[in-house]
């Protein structure tokens, strides 16, 4: 289950710098399209928020602890909140 069903935009791996020039880079998350507003749901059977504000080149920022090591961020969001 998706917690955002949008366009994936950039996926995991190496890509072309998105500002410019042309060095490639290694994109460590997945970038999925959405609109001003749109939620994001906590999937799974565990989802423990871990952190939720604004942090750095996340800008507004969710995390979500899923259990068995598996952890997702939410970045570039219109806001955040851990309800």
């Amino acid at each position: 289950m998706w917690a955002h069903l949008g366009k994936i935009n950039n996926e995991f791996g190496f890509r072309r710098n998105p500002f410019g020039g042309r060095a490639y880079e290694f994109h460590p998350g997945m970038d999925i399209d959405g609109e001003r507003g749109d939620m994001v749901d906590r999937t799974g059977q565990r989802n423990d928020v871990t952190a939720a504000g604004y942090k750095g080149g996340y800008g507004n920022m969710v995390e979500i602890d899923h259990g068995n090591g598996l952890t997702t961020r939410y970045g570039h969001l219109s806001r955040s909140s851990n309800t």
